[in-house]
């Protein structure tokens, strides 16, 4: 990990209490420069594109903390779905303090100007996703398998939202009835082209794919 990450890693870690309450904003972030002491000029340095880079930041710097959380458990006699449902369980478990956060930070991603950055967030996180969880397809399933995995992840993260009650099993449950709806438990390798459509409605922000029910 490059010292710039991991410098940045320290400051987003620092400043997520403020941005939970305050939103993601200069001063926010701004927060996580001073409780590590770094010196506030060097901001447009780390984050070239200004709030949006910190928001893109926020989600790699999870994916990374969600792969180290569950390299520590003993996944490997896990089947596919499973290991993705833990995953995805752990991304949660992560986010679980900064929940307010996360719903800022898909307020800011559904703005036109940043769809196509938005969709390369959640295609980086979906395929590191599919890659901890075994996936290793070069043919055209390899984009089916992505597509249908960011269909859940987007469903189950707007469902979590949604949740007052910090206990993950209703979330559990409902990622459970997602892989049943796509045939994904025990053949998470079959393609389901049909079933995905993409979409993007300002109710449901960041749902880059509903599934049919």
């Amino acid at each position: 990990m490059s010292d710039q990450i991991n410098l940045k890693d320290k400051i987003i870690d620092a400043a997520l209490k403020n941005i939970n309450f305050d939103g993601w904003s200069k001063d926010s972030i701004l927060t996580g420069f001073k409780a590590h002491s770094i010196d506030e000029k060097t901001y447009d340095d780390l984050f070239p594109r200004g709030i949006i880079d910190a928001v893109l930041h926020f989600g790699d710097f999870t994916d990374r903390q969600m792969i180290n959380l569950y390299e520590k458990n003993d996944n490997k006699d896990l089947r596919m779905p499973e290991k993705i449902k833990s995953l995805l369980l752990v991304r949660f478990e992560i986010l679980k303090p900064y929940k307010e956060a996360v719903r800022r930070s898909i307020g800011i991603l559904a703005l036109p100007n940043n769809s196509k950055l938005a969709l390369k967030a959640m295609y980086n996180s979906t395929d590191e996703i599919s890659k901890v969880a075994g996936d290793r397809s070069t043919d055209f399933s390899f984009y089916t398998k992505r597509a249908t995995l960011a269909g859940i992840y987007s469903s189950s993260l707007m469902y979590w939202l949604g949740l007052s009650d910090p206990d993950l099993k209703n979330v559990e449950q409902f990622i459970d009835r997602r892989l049943d709806n796509v045939n994904m438990i025990g053949k998470f390798t079959k393609p389901i082209k049909d079933t995905i459509k993409f979409s993007f409605d300002p109710l449901n922000k960041f749902s880059f794919f509903n599934f049919n029910k």
